[in-house]
């Protein structure tokens, strides 16, 4: 599922990048505006956007919408549906 939402987000033209980052990172991030979005994905969630977490007693929100996460999980199920090309090796004739 992480490799499918990456190749989407590629095949969109955004830059993707994967790295390690900090707690500390993430919630600068939030206070300061930069970081308004975040994700997670798997096999059985698909895609589920984070709206809140709870840290060293403090709630950190996002903001209530998801453009990124709402676009990738539309593309998903367009792609599981067959109205987008599958990436390379994706699907295999038996």
């Amino acid at each position: 599922t992480r490799d499918t939402l990456i190749y989407l987000a590629k095949r969109r033209g955004w830059i993707v990048e994967e790295r390690d980052f900090s707690i500390t990172e993430l919630t600068q991030g939030i206070a300061e505006g930069q970081v308004t979005e975040a994700f997670g994905s798997g096999t059985a969630a698909t895609l589920t956007s984070i709206q809140a977490f709870f840290y060293e007693g403090k709630w950190w929100e996002l903001p209530p919408t998801s453009p990124v996460a709402d676009t990738l999980l539309k593309d998903y199920r367009a792609l599981i549906a067959g109205e987008l090309p599958a990436p390379e090796g994706w699907i295999t004739t038996l």
